[in-house]
């Protein structure tokens, strides 16, 4: 069984204006994203880590480079951000008037964004994704964005989809599931102070075995 390290992009411009950026290009970490991404960089600075595979938009991209430096990165589209269709680039406040919004809060499993993608597509090809990347034994890391992290993370709890959105990602946090036949969710939106921790019991652990009576996440 593989080892998925799941990374949310660092602070971005559309985040600090209230935008729903979705696959817009030009979106970039904000200054406090960038000093996000350099933090973590520390937490993972004597991290094996195997491979690492990043959604292609510019503010993973940026983020995955100021953590893992010149690490091989791996662009995968199966991570990219949900497709929101018409909704992109709208201010989120205006977006919570809509009467979509109710649904996507409280029936994710119902919702298809105008001219865009189901939340029910997204989060089966981010699983899919996930799970099929990470099925050899090593540690992989998955820099992507908040919706697409949240869908894997309720998969590896068992939680029902409709609960997706009680879920918490914060930018810069990481997520870590055991991948294989029953994933298992080892530690989830886990912020940049306490991934030193969550990454050195990883660490520690026998390949493999994380998870297992040598000490967990």
């Amino acid at each position: 069984m593989g080892v998925a390290i799941l990374i949310r992009h660092g602070h971005s411009t559309a985040n600090a204006d209230g935008i729903l950026s979705g696959r817009l290009p030009g979106v970039h970490l904000s200054e406090r994203g960038q000093r996000e991404a350099r933090e973590l960089a520390v937490a993972f600075a004597n991290v094996p880590v195997d491979h690492v595979h990043v959604s292609p938009l510019e503010r993973t991209q940026q983020t995955a480079t100021l953590i893992f430096g010149d690490r091989v990165l791996h662009d995968e589209y199966g991570i990219i951000e949900c497709d929101y269709g018409d909704w992109s680039g709208r201010p989120l406040a205006d977006l919570a008037k809509e009467p979509l919004w109710t649904n996507v809060q409280n029936e994710p499993g119902s919702v298809v964004f105008p001219n865009g993608e189901s939340l029910t597509a997204m989060a089966l090809r981010a699983v899919d994704t996930v799970h099929r990347l990470s099925a050899d034994k090593g540690v992989h890391a998955f820099v992507s964005h908040g919706d697409i992290i949240k869908a894997v993370v309720s998969d590896a709890s068992g939680a029902p989809f409709s609960k997706f959105q009680r879920i918490v990602i914060d930018p810069c946090s990481i997520s870590v599931i055991m991948v294989g036949d029953e994933p298992r969710l080892l530690a989830a939106n886990v912020p940049i102070a306490g991934a030193a921790a969550v990454l050195a019991a990883l660490v520690a652990a026998e390949r493999g075995t994380v998870g297992g009576g040598g000490g967990a996440p």
